[in-house]
């Protein structure tokens, strides 16, 4: 089966912002994972397709592959490349931070592309399936990765391409999959409980520019301090509808609270 992969034409411009790999994506259907592997080294991707080729949740139309993201070099390029990711049908491409120094710390960074079995339509399904092969490495991973809406800078190298491998299978997600639970939710298996003054502004429709942020900002700081980690606090906010940013924006006000939470 073919895979069909989003790119976006332009090239990262010098005054590097998300907000520019919003709008303008295409896709297009390589010949096969070498065509594919060379694309996802010379451009900015996707492993999602969106209506009209903007980047968001709501434009989700179908998604071939999940891609994951190690970046805190517990899980050695060599062990994924040896021995986890072996048996699979895969591609695997350093990031341009690869064994350079990031926040103080020099380790393997690299990425794992894996084809799906069938085509994925739905959006809770693909999500699904992103957290469900994510599972065994949450603890190796950049949780931004398990996010239907992510895009890639290119890889810096590609260094294992495997395509006689199995296919992951596409997961169904669950009836009650995606809905929000004021009080508590299931996070990788473990319950959490929600605590009250982040219920209350997840209850809340933060739409007004002078608040919204700031609301966000001490709900992530107040979850942080809870036990949850940045990306179960970012699902709860896209679950609960309660703001009508941007998800890149949501991001950056999780990332602000982690640091403030990590200063103590």
């Amino acid at each position: 089966m073919p895979h069909v992969i989003s790119y976006h034409p332009t090239r990262r411009p010098e005054t590097y912002k998300n907000s520019h790999f919003t709008a303008g994506f295409k896709h297009f259907e390589p010949e096969n994972p070498h065509t594919l592997a060379k694309w996802l080294c010379g451009i900015a991707w996707a492993p999602a397709v969106f209506q009209n080729g903007y980047r968001k949740k709501a434009n989700f139309l179908f998604a071939d592959l999940v891609a994951l993201d190690f970046d805190n070099g517990e899980l050695s390029l060599k062990d994924a490349v040896d021995n986890v990711f072996c048996d699979m049908t895969h591609i695997i491409g350093t990031t341009k931070s690869h064994r350079v120094s990031k926040n103080g710390v020099i380790c393997d960074r690299y990425r794992v592309i894996l084809p799906l079995s069938e085509r994925v339509f739905k959006l809770k399904d693909y999500e699904y399936s992103l957290k469900h092969y994510a599972k065994p490495y949450l603890d190796y991973i950049d949780y931004g990765c398990l996010e239907a809406a992510r895009y890639y800078q290119p890889c810096k190298e590609i260094v294992s391409i495997e395509p006689d491998g199995y296919l992951v299978e596409s997961k169904k997600a669950p009836a009650n999959y995606g809905q929000f639970n004021n009080r508590k939710t299931e996070v990788y298996g473990k319950a959490l409980v929600i605590p009250p003054k982040a219920r209350q502004i997840l209850r809340t429709k933060l739409y007004n520019v002078g608040n919204r942020n700031s609301e966000l900002f001490r709900c992530a700081c107040i979850m942080l301090r809870a036990g949850f980690k940045s990306q179960d606090i970012e699902d709860l906010i896209h679950k609960s509808k309660c703001t009508n940013l941007e998800p890149n924006e949501i991001s950056k006000v999780i990332a602000n609270a982690t640091k403030t939470v990590m200063k103590g």
